[in-house]
């Protein structure tokens, strides 16, 4: 590792790795050699994989668009998940045949694919053309 890249890095810096193994280990070798140099706090720069830096990114432009445009969320994601929860538990009540391991994880899932939707404008009319077991399911607990 060079010397002069590395001792630029600061918590302004981006640095994306193709796996969290190489994140983590890219993470300990600049504190090694920031002890090394006599430092007790530095800024770390944000060392991530592609996918969470695209999360990051997502976030962060969805957050400007809320700002310019006056958009306010109605919810939290715990109240969110909460309703999601209960919606699932309610329709596995009536349906015998809807056998769910973890309703947290499905009602989690379930919480996302409705983010996502909505993001890219997706209609339910479109998803109903998707003939899965999974997403007529996932249409019925939007109904709900």
């Amino acid at each position: 590792m060079q010397k002069t890249w590395q001792t630029t890095l600061d918590s302004s810096t981006a640095i994306l790795v193709p796996t969290r193994s190489l994140a983590t280990s890219l993470h300990e070798n600049l504190a090694r050699q920031r002890v090394a140099l006599g430092q007790r706090v530095w800024e770390a720069p944000n060392i991530l994989v592609w996918s969470d830096y695209l999360k990051q990114l997502w976030r962060f432009n969805r957050r400007q668009l809320s700002r310019q445009s006056g958009a306010i969320t109605l919810i939290s994601p715990q109240q969110s998940a909460l309703i999601w929860t209960q919606v699932i538990e309610a329709s596995r009540r009536e349906e015998r045949s809807l056998t769910l391991l973890n309703v947290q994880q499905t009602a989690k899932a379930v919480q996302r694919s409705w983010r996502l939707m909505h993001d890219w404008l997706i209609a339910p009319q479109t998803l109903s053309l998707d003939h899965v077991a999974d997403t007529t399911q996932f249409l019925a607990w939007i109904e709900d």
